[in-house]
């Protein structure tokens, strides 16, 4: 995860997305267990105070994934 983190910023870190998001929701429909990978890959990070995941607005595997990681604290906020 660290070779993809980009500095946008002093004391702000962004993953970019990626236009093959939709051939990871598909893999993530094919193989439950992909749903940990994120999680996994997340839980690695340290030095972090938050981590927003930006993703499409549809409900998609890939939200699905990003929204199940346990470990995770998940910050929602209405658009203004």
């Amino acid at each position: 995860m660290a070779q993809v983190i980009y500095q946008a910023r002093e004391n702000l870190y962004v993953i970019p997305s990626d236009t093959d998001l939709d051939k990871a929701s598909s893999y993530l429909n094919t193989t439950p267990e992909a749903f940990n990978t994120l999680r996994e890959a997340l839980e690695e990070l340290t030095g972090y105070d938050y981590i927003f995941i930006d993703h499409a607005g549809a409900y998609t595997s890939v939200m699905q994934a990003a929204l199940l990681g346990p470990s995770l604290r998940k910050v929602s906020r209405a658009a203004r």
